[in-house]
């Protein structure tokens, strides 16, 4: 229900037309249907941890919904900011994505029984999950259609994100390469956004974007050891290796 909230509150930010093959809050509706829809997903979410009456629980909740709203502010302050380096995607990641899948997945283990040792290594299991998942949605958001994902394609250029893919062709980039993805990637011009998406430099990009992607999916079966192999586990590498490889 707070991962909902996140995304109806992003489509407005974003501006997106579409979500899961569907009109977005705002476009059906309005914005300020949007904001105060997803206002009360996230209230209804914590009026539903405060009936448990886990106040652990509600503390996590607590803590990786602020997370991620600092990690959305972060993204918002570099948005036009030519200087973001790895290390800032990164922090952006940790807090908007990795903390939700974090949380998640602690909270499923807490309400299981296990113990706090397992606890955590679910929750690093969810935080690895977390970025592999949103590394995976950055290189969709410049590979795949709006009728495969569901949603607006090339979003990340259009509001000018440095996402990994962007950071990593800039590093593999010759200067002049690097001048001129920095030229397109702030126009405000689309068809400049289309050359660059068509770059061969920005194919390197995504290509070693990919490969991370691929790295914190492995990271994060690797949090699994210690748990015995069982079908819940089996389950869980399952997801992994889907979120690193999905087409949508």
């Amino acid at each position: 229900m707070i991962h909902a909230a996140t995304l109806v509150h992003d489509d407005v930010i974003d501006d997106s037309d579409l979500r899961r093959h569907v009109s977005t809050v705002h476009r059906r509706w309005n914005t300020e249907t949007s904001v105060l829809f997803g206002d009360y997903l996230f209230s209804r979410a914590f009026h539903l941890a405060a009936t448990t009456g886990d106040a652990e629980a509600c503390r996590l909740i607590g803590r990786a919904t602020n997370r991620t709203c600092e990690g959305e502010l972060n993204q918002i302050g570099a948005r036009l900011e030519q200087s973001v380096s790895e290390r800032d995607y990164f922090r952006v990641v940790q807090g908007k994505t990795a903390q939700l899948f974090s949380v998640s997945c602690r909270l499923g283990a807490r309400a299981g029984g296990a113990s706090e040792r397992l606890q955590s290594q679910l929750s690093l299991f969810g935080g690895r999950l977390g970025i592999a998942f949103q590394i995976a949605d950055d290189v969709l958001d410049l590979t795949e259609t709006q009728e495969s994902t569901g949603k607006d394609s090339a979003n990340d250029l259009a509001n000018h994100r440095m996402t990994l893919p962007i950071l990593r062709a800039l590093r593999l980039g010759s200067a002049e390469e690097r001048e001129r993805i920095r030229g397109l990637l702030f126009s405000a011009d689309a068809s400049d956004q289309r050359v660059l998406r068509e770059s061969g430099v920005l194919q390197r990009g995504i290509e070693s974007a990919q490969q991370s992607c691929e790295r914190f999916a492995e990271r994060a079966v690797r949090c699994l050891r210690q748990f015995p192999d069982s079908e819940e586990r089996r389950l869980l590498e399952l997801v992994a290796g889907y979120s690193a490889h999905r087409s949508e």
